[in-house]
């Protein structure tokens, strides 16, 4: 049971980590660390910020409770500038929003000049998830990302671990989705969300400009977004599937059950000079 009092004091295992910690800086590290076969049958572990109230049937950061944790693990090299893990297998419950995650698996790599997420596929009884990241580093700094998504299906159930109001509502999302970002650029190359029972289908494409680091700071203001462009290459929705999801939120939607199917398509820009 790991807790703390507050947000500014230290784990109650701190005195443990502090141990293994060295006490000597150094820029040019011989830390070295391999891991050939990691197993973890049936644990539990908790976090508890004890100063904060539970949220209770919702996923809360302040409190985590983990049971049946199983894993395998294969740490292939860490060492002060790199990493190379493989996540074999990952499962486990978090009792208080009710998720239940089967299993979790990726390969994952950390180097000076690069990261990336491969094969990362999450499993619950109602999601199959599955992503690739890619990304381009100087130092401490991000200067690329790369994100896509092939076939992925997230139920409305698993969402409702994050937002209870979604919690019965009885469908799967089936996403496909290719992104890329550089320091002063976003590219939406596809987004494809469809749903179960035909009540949802949308294909959208789109850029977007900066004159901020996106990597460093997100645009505090949109003048600071000068070119964008958004391209609403078909909505294809049941309104009952509007009204389904604002009652789930309390909101009197009844209306919209006789507006039968909406189906919409547009494009959306702006460019400013700064």
């Amino acid at each position: 049971d790991i807790c703390r009092s507050g947000s500014n004091q230290p784990l109650n295992c701190q005195f443990l980590i502090d141990s293994l910690s060295s006490g000597k800086k150094s820029d040019d590290s011989k830390f070295s660390l391999e891991i050939s076969s990691l197993i973890i049958r049936n644990t539990a572990l908790s976090y508890n910020k004890t100063d904060e109230t539970v949220r209770p049937n919702r996923f809360d950061p302040n409190h985590v409770n983990i049971e049946n944790l199983s894993s395998h693990i294969i740490l292939n090299r860490m060492s002060g500038d790199t990493l190379s893990l493989r996540m074999k297998r990952l499962s486990f419950t978090e009792t208080n929003s009710r998720l239940k995650v089967n299993d979790i698996s990726f390969a994952a790599h950390l180097g000076k000049t690069s990261a990336d997420v491969k094969n990362f596929n999450l499993q619950t009884d109602c999601s199959d998830i599955s992503i690739d990241v890619t990304a381009k580093k100087s130092g401490s700094r991000f200067t690329a990302l790369s994100l896509q998504s092939h076939h992925s299906a997230l139920s409305a159930n698993d969402i409702a671990a994050f937002i209870p109001q979604l919690r019965g509502l009885d469908k799967t999302f089936f996403i496909d989705a290719d992104i890329k970002a550089d320091t002063n650029h976003i590219d939406m190359k596809e987004l494809l969300v469809k749903s179960s029972g035909r009540s949802l289908s949308l294909a959208m494409t789109g850029t977007c400009r900066t004159v901020t680091d996106i990597f460093s700071s997100m645009p505090a203001r949109l003048s600071q977004v000068p070119d964008w462009h958004l391209a609403l290459n078909s909505l294809d929705m049941d309104a009952a599937f509007i009204h389904d999801i604002l009652k789930a939120f309390g909101t009197d939607a009844a209306p919209l059950r006789n507006l039968g199917r909406i189906r919409l398509d547009a494009a959306l820009s702006s460019r400013r000079n700064i």
